[in-house]
């Protein structure tokens, strides 16, 4: 959960504010979540000491309420939002569809997506091991298990069941 709760855990470390503090503190607005453009969503994550840059971004002498980020979101396009922001180091990304998803060329540069060969499925596309290392790069070579194909296995190597045991429970139904 540290990793999920990254973005409180470094606002605590920059400014020793704990996440109900700089709530209170910024109450009002919010510029961290999804905004609903005109042709999609938008992921944006600015944290408040980036609110200045976030002005710029949107091209506004102020902001003081989330109601006017989520209208200047609206009356833009994703792309349009997206480059704008980037431009002044906001964080900030489109939502995509899973579809659009499987098509952005920084997921295919990456080999986020992988391609497997399953013996009951046939091909299977699916995401990958999330890390990129240099020098140790993680490997998916085998697909997901069928039900019980490792049932022998772990019971006698792991578990420490006799191979009669294991007949047993596979004449008892227990296992497959």
């Amino acid at each position: 959960m540290i990793a999920q709760t990254g973005v409180s855990i470094t606002r605590y470390t920059m400014s020793g504010e704990l996440p109900w503090q700089a709530r209170k503190k910024y109450m009002g607005l919010s510029t961290f979540g999804m905004f609903k453009a005109l042709d999609g969503y938008v992921y944006i994550a600015a944290d408040p000491h980036m609110v200045p840059r976030l002005i710029e971004g949107m091209g506004v002498e102020s902001l003081e309420k989330t109601e006017e980020l989520q209208e200047w979101v609206s009356r833009n396009r994703v792309k349009d939002i997206v480059d704008a922001l980037v431009a002044e180091s906001v964080p900030v990304a489109p939502v995509n569809q899973i579809d659009q998803t499987l098509e952005d060329p920084h997921v295919k540069a990456r080999d986020i997506i992988i391609e497997m060969d399953h013996p009951t499925a046939g091909k299977v596309r699916s995401p990958g091991f999330p890390v990129k290392l240099s020098r140790t790069p993680a490997e998916m070579r085998l697909p997901a298990p069928q039900l019980g194909e490792h049932n022998e296995e772990i019971l006698t190597q792991l578990l420490g069941y006799t191979n009669e045991q294991v007949a047993d429970l596979r004449k008892a139904g227990v296992i497959s």
